[in-house]
């Protein structure tokens, strides 16, 4: 189970949504849709989501992936990654062929592909999308990312948090994660 909490960790650094305003002033975007106060996204935002907006069906989900993208490419992150291993690879609970897993996926990581890269993050855009994201939020991500000025409906909708839920069993959060790297069958082997 330690074993399991600390790849869920580690995959939570690396493919995060949390942060969805990744230039200009960042925190200056994310208190004011915390706020309320949000309106649209700078140009220089909407040029990036323009970029790769044709790769989504929605518009909206390329918010999620740029945030993503740029998440996975941080110096930090990578080494969150090789931090968080490290304290788990030599504890005694960890089986060798867990340990062996746990060098190649980190190897994997900090040394990720832009091709893989894009998999983790759009995959897991389309995860986030489909199953955590309410309707509301749908329709107000769409908005932002076109550069549409949001409304007071679109405001409510960001401040609410979703109530939706997925157990463990009916998902696995790390396969996005896994699956672009060619390592998920590995991955369910060792579990």
């Amino acid at each position: 189970m330690r074993f399991l909490a600390s790849i869920f960790f580690i995959s939570s650094l690396l493919i995060t949504n949390a942060s969805y305003a990744q230039s200009v002033d960042a925190k200056e975007l994310e208190r004011q849709m915390r706020n309320g106060e949000f309106t649209k996204y700078p140009p220089e935002i909407l040029n990036e989501l323009k970029q790769v907006t044709g790769l989504f069906d929605q518009p909206g989900k390329s918010i999620g992936y740029m945030a993503c993208m740029k998440q996975a490419d941080t110096n930090l992150t990578k080494d969150s990654i090789v931090n968080e291993f490290n304290q788990y690879i030599e504890h005694p609970q960890i089986t060798q062929k867990q340990k062996s897993f746990m060098r190649k996926a980190v190897n994997r990581l900090i040394n990720l592909k832009p091709v893989e890269q894009s998999k983790m993050c759009a995959c897991n855009t389309k995860d986030t999308w489909d199953n955590l994201m309410t309707s509301g939020h749908h329709i107000a991500f769409n908005k932002m990312a076109q550069g549409i000025p949001l409304q007071a409906e679109d405001q409510k909708a960001l401040q609410t948090k979703s109530s939706r839920f997925r157990p463990i069993s009916e998902h696995d959060p790390l396969k996005c994660m896994f699956e672009p790297l060619g390592l998920y069958n590995e991955y369910r082997d060792i579990l």
